[in-house]
């Protein structure tokens, strides 16, 4: 097989595989840079078949969960069905068959706007402090934990990774109450006031204080699912656990940052944020999942610096 290169952006290379499948068959090999996606294209005809030659990818098929796929790992896309995948480690290589040529221009609309979201993004230098199992497309991850998606595996209180004024935006959900409100707080957000860009934007999502009292007048009960858990939850860490230290309501939160040199703070809305299609904390109701009629339990937040 020769390889011939098509192909090359800021996101990676492309070539096209010469002389192992039949003429009206195509063999296509991509790198692609961590952070980039590429697809959104929709075969009509044929099905597609990849693999993972080197690095770790998260790959999104219609209909499917999403998954983490590493080297050796196969996938086959069904005729008909939008897909894309986003490399998660620098250097990500791909290869792919089975199309005709004329299919792999075939862009569906909703899906590769998705692509090119991400791909826009790509430049900015967003952070997702305390992200555990969550991947957002496009953001640096930081965690204690171990899984593919994360870039630094580090207590997110200390990000000396980063240069001050480096970050245009940070974003946490749901790790911020597991610091001491008296002892740490004011530590961990002079550094992540440090490392974000003069304009950035500090987003937190964590307990509101004010709504889970709502969900206890409502049902009046302790060991309803949204008292307990939301106040005095843990975490699994290294061979033990941590345990939320403190609770928040917006004024409460607001006078915390304001002392730590944030301004303009105010509440906003998941669903108008960059990562409203990947649910985590943040979306977090009562009843469980009802985002239409429940009770938002989630304080969402952001500030400038």
């Amino acid at each position: 097989m020769r390889l011939e290169k098509i192909h090359e952006d800021k996101r990676g290379e492309i070539f096209l595989g010469m002389g192992l499948l039949p003429e009206d068959r195509e063999l296509t090999l991509f790198t692609t840079k961590k952070g980039y996606a590429r697809g959104g294209c929709v075969h009509k005809e044929s099905g597609e078949n990849a693999v993972v030659i080197a690095g770790s990818i998260r790959y999104f098929v219609e209909g499917r969960a999403p998954a983490t796929l590493s080297r050796g790992d196969t996938i086959h896309i069904p005729p008909d069905t939008p897909h894309y995948f986003i490399a998660l480690t620098p250097e990500t290589i791909m290869m792919e068959w089975g199309p005709k040529p004329w299919e792999k221009k075939d862009r569906h609309p909703v899906w590769r706007s998705y692509v090119d979201h991400i791909n826009a993004g790509s430049d900015e230098v967003k952070l997702h402090l305390g992200c555990g199992t969550k991947f957002i497309p496009g953001f640096i991850h930081v965690d204690l934990t171990s899984h593919p998606h994360i870039d630094h595996n580090v207590d997110i209180r200390k990000l000396s990774m980063f240069e001050d004024g480096s970050v245009d935006l940070i974003y946490c959900s749901h790790a911020f109450q597991y610091f001491d409100s008296f002892d740490e707080v004011p530590q961990v957000l002079e550094e992540w006031h440090r490392v974000l860009k003069q304009g950035g934007i500090l987003r937190l999502a964590v307990t509101d204080f004010e709504a889970v009292v709502k969900v206890y007048l409502k049902h009046g009960y302790l060991e309803h699912q949204g008292i307990r858990g939301p106040l005095y939850g843990k975490w699994p860490s290294g061979d033990g656990f941590i345990y939320m230290k403190t609770t928040y309501d917006f004024e409460s939160l607001k006078r915390v940052l304001e002392i730590c040199g944030f301004k303009n703070v105010r509440r906003y809305d998941w669903r108008k944020t960059i990562h409203k299609d990947y649910d985590d904390y943040s979306q977090a109701y009562i009843p469980h999942m009802d985002k239409e009629n429940g009770i938002l339990i989630s304080l969402n937040v952001e500030a400038t610096k």
